[in-house]
Formats: C-alpha cells, sequence, structure tokens
C-alpha cells in the first residue's frame, strides 16, 4: 500500500522496479562456519535443489575470503551476472543479501 501510493499514476510496480535501475534482495542467508544453513529466504522461489546449491556455492565462495577483503561480490556464472552478494561475517555465522 506504501509503495504504490508513491508510484506515478498509471505505472505499473514490476515496470517501475525493473526500468528504473533499482535493485532487488533474491535471498537472504545466514550459514553457519560448516555451510549449513540458519536461515534461508528466497525471494523468487526457486525449487529446493537449487536453493540448496546456491547455499553451498555461496558457502564456498565466502569461506575462502579474508575478513580484510570487500564484503561485496559480484555474481558467478550460476546464479547470473547480474546478481551481487552483499556479506558480513559475525563470529561463526556468514549474513549474505
Amino acid at each position: 500500500l506504501f509503495v504504490r501510493s508513491l508510484l506515478p499514476a498509471g505505472v505499473r510496480e514490476s515496470t517501475r522496479a525493473e526500468g528504473s535501475g533499482q535493485t532487488m534482495i533474491e535471498a537472504i542467508l545466514i550459514i553457519n562456519n560448516y555451510g549449513q544453513a540458519r536461515l534461508a529466504r528466497f525471494y523468487n522461489k526457486p525449487p529446493f535443489t537449487e536453493q540448496k546449491k546456491i547455499i553451498q556455492e555461496c558457502f564456498q565462495l565466502l569461506s575462502k575470503r579474508s575478513d580484510r577483503v570487500c564484503n561485496f561480490l559480484e555474481g558467478s556464472s550460476s546464479w547470473g551476472k547480474h546478481i551481487k552478494l552483499i556479506y558480513r561475517h559475525y563470529a561463526t555465522l556468514y549474513f549474505v543479501f
């Protein structure tokens, strides 16, 4: 309701998000140091096997990185070039958006 009131008259929400360069959060993941997902929320609803593959691949990429490097990763071929991972490592958990 709030988002609709901000849109110009005659513009649908999906058109606005796609055409204006705005970004969307595709998933929120919380992964522990063993690669187990503690929370996984996918907004585009991929099949469960695809979700497991994405979580596993994210963990493999993030666990190799030092805590002193940038917390942004460009997308890989498996989940798309337009996807960017934004993450933070706190204690034993990776928070991924």
